[in-house]
C-alpha cells in the first residue's frame, strides 16, 4: 500500500500539543505532538510509505501503536491510501467496432484492449454494445459465466448510458439475473406470464449517439474500467457490484441507481448455485451426524459451552489466522459503559479475494460479555455467524413442492401465515406451490428435511417461496455443532418472549436482585447505577417456562439517549439476567461525531424517532421502565443446570413441546468450507413468535399470553396489541 498525503491538508500549530487542521473542506483541531506530526507527514512525503516512520519511532512507539495512528490519519483523510495494481490488464471488448476503437483511444494507455469474443486470458470482459437484444445477451452472460471471467456492461439504452452491472460470475449476480427481477415486476402485474424467450428479440441496447458528449462517455466508462482495476486488489469496494448506474442526457449530477439480487428464475445461473436440483429422482438424503455426543459443559460465561475457554481462544484465533481476511476485532472506547463492560466491534471490508470460496461484502458486527475475553468470543462469533449466513449458492438447493417432496419437508404453513386484512409482498404459502428449498435435521424424528431457503439464509436474493422473513431468529455460532445450537433454541425462545411480551399492553413482573449469586454481576449492575443510571429488569417467561429477562439501562438526566434495552434467555436465570444486562450496554450507541450536510440554522425535529430517545419510548416507559408493578426475585425464578448442552437441549425441547405438541425443532447447518466454525439456524415449526416489525406473522400463543399467564382473563385480539416501532 503506498501513502500520500492529502493535497487540501493544511495545518496552524496552536501549540506544542494542538493544531488547527483544514483538509477536504473540513476545519479540526488536532491534538499530539506537533513536531512528530509534522516529521511522520515529511517522511511520508518523501517516501509514500510508513516503513521509514516505523524506523524511525520503532524505540519509542510499538509498531502496532504506529500504525494504529496512521490508521487514525486515514480516516481523518490527512493521508490518501493508494493500492499498487498491475500496469497490464488486459480486457476483452464485446461489441461494436466503433465503441471499441473509442474506448481504446481513451484508455489505451492505462488497459490492453483487444476487441474480441474469445475471453480466455484476459482479466476482464468490457461488454460495450451497439445494437444488442435481449436474447443476444442473455446468451453472451451464459458464455461468460462458463468461461468464469469477471465482465461488466456498459450501454446506451436509447436515452441513458448504463453502467453495470459488474459480474463475477458465480459470486455476484449475472446478467440474466437482472433481466428476470424485471419480467417478475412486469409479471404481477399482467395476466400473461412473460418469459425470456417472449423478450429475446426486443433490444436491450443501441448504438450509441451525440446526445453525450465524448467526455462524458468517457467519464461514466471510467467507473467500469476503475472497477477492474480495483478487481485486482484483494480487498476493493466496487462501484458497480450488484447495480447499475443510469445516467440521463443533460443531468450530469443525477445518477439514477438499481440494486439487483440473485434470482433463482435466472436460467444461466440459478441464483449463483451449481447445485440447484429441479428433478425428484436426483435427490439424495444427505448425511448428517446426530450433533449429540454427550460432552461435559466447561465454560458457562454468558452462555453453556462444551469446549473450554482455552479452547475456544485457540479455534478463533488459528480461524482468523487460515482466513487471512481483514477482520478487525476492537473495543469500543467511546461507549459511556466502557469502563464497566467490554464491548467490542468487528468489521469486514469487502473483499473478493482471499483464503475462502467467497465474495464478502462489508460486515459490522458487535459483542458483549461480562469480561473482556467473553466479550472478545462474542464478535468474533458474530462475525463468523453473519458471515456463514448468507447465501453464496454453494448449498445444494432443491425446488419443488411439498406435494411433490412429501415427507422430506417440514411443514412449514404456519411459519409462512400472514395475518388477515393486509396486503404484503410475500408468499401466500401452498402445498403445490414451487418452493426452493435447503437441507435441515429434526433433533425429534432425528433425520434431513426440507427448510424454504427464504427463511434460512440472510440474504436479498429471490428464491421460489419468498416468505415473510423471520432474521436473524434462531441463529448462533459455537464452538461446536450442539454448542450453536443450544443456544440458537435460547435466541428463538427470546424472541418469541420479546414479540409476545412487548406486544401484550401488561406490564410483567420486576425481576430484583437480592438472590443474584453471581457477585461479578451485581457489582458491575451497582457501577452502572453508580453513574447516574437506571436498570430495571422485566421477567419476560412465557408458558414454555425458560427465563427470559429483559433489562433497560435509562438516564434520567438525557432525554436524547435516554434508554436502551436488551434481553437474555437460559435454563440458568443469572445466565440470561447477564445476557440481558451486556446487550443493553452493547445496544447503547456509542458516541461519534456526526458529519454536517446542512450548513443552516439548526433544528432538533431527528429526536422524534432517535431509537433511544424519550420522544420515541413512551409505551416503553409506561410498560417497563417505570418502576411500577409486581415484583420478585431473580432467585424465584425456574432454574436447572445439567452436566451436559446435550441434556440442556433434550430439556429445552422437552419444554417446548409441552407447550406446543405438534412443533418440529429443526437446525440447518449453515458452517461454511473455508471459515470452518460451526454455525447454525435453528427452527420450530409451530406455535412460538417469529420476529417481525410489524407482526405479519403471528402464533395463537401471541393472543393467549396474558390469560396463559394470569396477567388477564381472556384472549385478545389483533387490534389490541402494541404492533408500532421498537428499540432492537
Amino acid at each position: 500500500m503506498k501513502y500520500r498525503v492529502n493535497p487540501s491538508f493544511s495545518m496552524e500549530k496552536i501549540n506544542e500539543s494542538k493544531m488547527l487542521v483544514s483538509c477536504n473542506d473540513y476545519l479540526k483541531e488536532f491534538e499530539c505532538d506537533v513536531s512528530e506530526f509534522e516529521n511522520i507527514l515529511s517522511i511520508i512525503s518523501k517516501t509514500n510509505s510508513i516503513e521509514g516512520v516505523i524506523e524511525q519511532y520503532k524505540n519509542t512507539y510499538t509498531v502496532e501503536e504506529i500504525e494504529d495512528f496512521i490508521k487514525n490519519l486515514v480516516n481523518e483523510e490527512v493521508l490518501l491510501e493508494e493500492a499498487i495494481i498491475k500496469s497490464d490488464i488486459k480486457v476483452a471488448v464485446i461489441g461494436s467496432e466503433d465503441n471499441y476503437h473509442f474506448i481504446k483511444d481513451r484508455f489505451g494507455k492505462d488497459f490492453s484492449f483487444e476487441l474480441s469474443d474469445l475471453v480466455d486470458g484476459y482479466d476482464c470482459v468490457l461488454l460495450a454494445p451497439g445494437n444488442m437484444t435481449y436474447g443476444e445477451v442473455i446468451e453472451i452472460n451464459k458464455k461468460l459465466l462458463e468461461k468464469d471471467v469477471p465482465f461488466c456492461m456498459f450501454r446506451f439504452n436509447g436515452e441513458s448510458f448504463v453502467a453495470g452491472p459488474f459480474v463475477f460470475p458465480w459470486k455476484t449476480p449475472c446478467l440474466e439475473c437482472h433481466i428476470q427481477q424485471h419480467i417478475s415486476i412486469l409479471n404481477k402485474e399482467i395476466a400473461e406470464n412473460i418469459t425470456e424467450k417472449d423478450i429475446s428479440n426486443l433490444k436491450y441496447a443501441v448504438e450509441w449517439n451525440d446526445t453525450f458528449s465524448k467526455d462524458e462517455i468517457e467519464s461514466y466508462l471510467r467507473i467500469v474500467l476503475n472497477d477492474f482495476k480495483s478487481a485486482q486488489l484483494e480487498k476493493a469496494d466496487f462501484e458497480l457490484y450488484k447495480k447499475e448506474l443510469i445516467f440521463k442526457p443533460n443531468k450530469p449530477h443525477k445518477v439514477l441507481v438499481k440494486n439487483y439480487q440473485a434470482t433463482s428464475k435466472c436460467g444461466c445461473c440459478k441464483n449463483m448455485n451449481k447445485n440447484y436440483v429441479v428433478n425428484k429422482e436426483d435427490i439424495s438424503l444427505p448425511v448428517i451426524a446426530d450433533p449429540l455426543d454427550g460432552e461435559t459443559i466447561k465454560y458457562s460465561v454468558g452462555g453453556l459451552r462444551s469446549k473450554s475457554y482455552e479452547y475456544t481462544k485457540e479455534l478463533v484465533e488459528k480461524t482468523l489466522k487460515k482466513m487471512d481476511l481483514d477482520i478487525k476485532i476492537e473495543i469500543d472506547e467511546r461507549n459511556p459503559f466502557s469502563d464497566i463492560i467490554p464491548v467490542y466491534h468487528s468489521t469486514l471490508d469487502m473483499t473478493h479475494k482471499n483464503k475462502t470460496p467467497y465474495f464478502f461484502g462489508e460486515q459490522h458486527s458487535h459483542g458483549k460479555g461480562i469480561n473482556k475475553k467473553q466479550a472478545y468470543f462474542s464478535a468474533s462469533f458474530e462475525m463468523f455467524e453473519r458471515l456463514s449466513a448468507r447465501y453464496f449458492g454453494e448449498k445444494e438447493i432443491i425446488r419443488g413442492s411439498k406435494e411433490q417432496l412429501g415427507d422430506l419437508c417440514a411443514d412449514v404453513s404456519k411459519m409462512t401465515e400472514i395475518v388477515d386484512n393486509i396486503e404484503t409482498v410475500y408468499d401466500t404459502y401452498s402445498d403445490d406451490m414451487q418452493i426452493d428449498w435447503a437441507w435441515g435435521y429434526s433433533l425429534i424424528d432425528n433425520k434431513p428435511k426440507l427448510i424454504p431457503a427464504s427463511l434460512v439464509f440472510l440474504s436479498r436474493n429471490t428464491f421460489e417461496g419468498n416468505f415473510a422473513p423471520i432474521g436473524s431468529s434462531g441463529m448462533s455460532a459455537g464452538a461446536t455443532i450442539k454448542d450453536a445450537i443450544l443456544q440458537g433454541l435460547f435466541e428463538l425462545i427470546e424472541h418469541d418472549a420479546w414479540m409476545i411480551c412487548q406486544a401484550n399492553t401488561v406490564r410483567t413482573p420486576i425481576v430484583e436482585y437480592g438472590g443474584l449469586k453471581n457477585e461479578e454481576l451485581y457489582e458491575v449492575i451497582q457501577k452502572i447505577e453508580n453513574k447516574g443510571y437506571k436498570v430495571i429488569s422485566r421477567n419476560y417467561t412465557t408458558n414454555i417456562g425458560i427465563p427470559v429477562i429483559r433489562t433497560w439501562i435509562s438516564n434520567p438526566h438525557d432525554y436524547a439517549n435516554y434508554a436502551f434495552s436488551g434481553f437474555g434467555a437460559s435454563i440458568n436465570p443469572e445466565i440470561a439476567l447477564e445476557r440481558s444486562v451486556t446487550e443493553a450496554v452493547q445496544s447503547r450507541a456509542s458516541v461519534h461525531e456526526a458529519d454536517v450536510d446542512e450548513y443552516c440554522s439548526p433544528d432538533m425535529e431527528y429526536l422524534i424517532d432517535a431509537r433511544d430517545g424519550l420522544y420515541s419510548l413512551y409505551y416503553f416507559e409506561q410498560k417497563d421502565i417505570k418502576p411500577i408493578g409486581k415484583r420478585m426475585d431473580i432467585s424465584d425464578l425456574p432454574s436447572v443446570a445439567f452436566d451436559s448442552v446435550d441434556e440442556s437441549i433434550e430439556y429445552v425441547i422437552g419444554k417446548i413441546k409441552a407447550v406446543i405438541p405438534d412443533a418440529d425443532v429443526l437446525f440447518v447447518d449453515l458452517t461454511r468450507k473455508g471459515i470452518d466454525i460451526p454455525v447454525v439456524k435453528v427452527f420450530i415449526t409451530k406455535g412460538t413468535q417469529l420476529m417481525g416489525e410489524p407482526l405479519l406473522v403471528t402464533a395463537d400463543r401471541l393472543y393467549t399470553f396474558q390469560k396463559d399467564m394470569g396477567y388477564g382473563e381472556r384472549a385478545v385480539g389483533y387490534d389490541e396489541l402494541y404492533l408500532a416501532h421498537y428499540p432492537h
